[in-house]
């Protein structure tokens, strides 16, 4: 079983063979990719970061119909679903024997109340698709999950630390329903990330438009020069800021305070829609290297006695998981 999801550069893959054989590494060509594909596995699997209206299911089938749906979906979120839907379309005319599949990560938010989906704009645009769609949510349905099996209580918030930090509220039953998430049109919207700027006043975009800069010159400033990187003055990521403060450096330790109050505000954002919750469960890709983080986002909800979980999160596995059991549906 094979998985492609597009990170903050290149095209992130995890292979499993089973009994917790799993490779994984990145490419940067669509040559390497169809390298990587073996005509004998099991699935192909593509994680779409923001599908739009159109993927109302978190799996679905590539074909023709998904693909046409996936390349409406690019302008939202323009990079990360270019190269996926490109990566697809070749996967897809390359291997067409193979099972082959779409993740898409904002499926889990279709559900997503009108008060909570909709921006104060003209009814007309919402009607063209400018809307909240939510992200991560394959992360969010795992979270979901475990905090059953923890003690099922009947709301969660959701926190995922790690190169895109983000949370979600949840109303939990048979069913997952979700109330609030820090996403909005894109997860350009949330807390900051690697190298997205996250939510920022539009009349500052619109001010350098008005001073002369390009679409394209914003784009990629808002995407691709801001966020953790632009706080770090350098590349780096989440882990990096943990190390680094830990250290002292001083612009890292500017960047981790400005992390801890968007992520405490954004769970007090998901609290109130709630009316409170029985869990916050914060989870990430080698969590431990937060802990300080962590211990730190304690002191700050300590006032609403709310029992926080700590858990490590692994996506590669957890993706391979939720696809064997849509093929083991699809096929009794």
């Amino acid at each position: 079983m094979l998985i492609f999801e597009p990170g903050f550069s290149g095209i992130q893959w995890w292979r499993s063979r089973g009994e917790g054989d799993v490779e994984k590494g990145f490419i940067s060509a669509t040559d390497e990719m169809i390298a990587l594909i073996d005509n004998q596995e099991e699935a192909v699997a593509y994680v779409l970061p923001n599908g739009g209206a159109a993927f109302t299911d978190e799996m679905t089938r590539v074909s023709p119909e998904s693909i046409s749906w996936a390349e409406q979906a690019v302008p939202i979120y323009r990079d990360p679903n270019q190269r996926i839907v490109d990566l697809a379309k070749i996967g897809f005319s390359t291997r067409p024997s193979l099972t082959q599949v779409w993740l898409c990560d904002t499926a889990f938010f279709c559900g997503l109340p009108i008060y909570t989906r909709a921006f104060a704009l003209p009814w007309e645009y919402f009607n063209l698709g400018i809307m909240r769609f939510g992200g991560d949510g394959f992360f969010h349905r795992w979270a979901w999950e475990a905090s059953r099996s923890l003690r099922s209580p009947g709301k969660i918030v959701s926190l995922h630390l790690g190169d895109t930090p983000n949370t979600a509220a949840i109303q939990s039953g048979s069913q997952p329903r979700v109330v609030e998430t820090s996403f909005g049109f894109s997860p350009l919207a949330t807390i900051p990330s690697r190298t997205g700027s996250g939510e920022i006043d539009p009349n500052a975009i619109l001010l350098l438009l008005h001073e002369g800069w390009e679409v394209k010159e914003v784009e990629s400033m808002v995407t691709q020069q801001s966020g953790i990187r632009a706080l770090l003055g350098s590349r780096g990521g989440w882990n990096d800021v943990m190390d680094l403060a830990g250290k002292g450096v001083e612009r890292a330790v500017m960047a981790y305070r400005i992390l801890l109050q968007q992520v405490v505000k954004s769970v007090g954002s998901c609290l109130a829609a709630l009316g409170g919750a029985e869990v916050i469960l914060i989870a990430g890709e080698e969590i431990d290297r937060s802990s300080k983080f962590v211990d730190a986002i304690r002191q700050g909800l300590e006032f609403t006695k709310i029992k926080i979980e700590v858990m490590d999160y692994d996506r590669g596995a957890e993706l391979e998981k939720t696809i064997r059991n849509f093929i083991q549906h699809q096929t009794s």
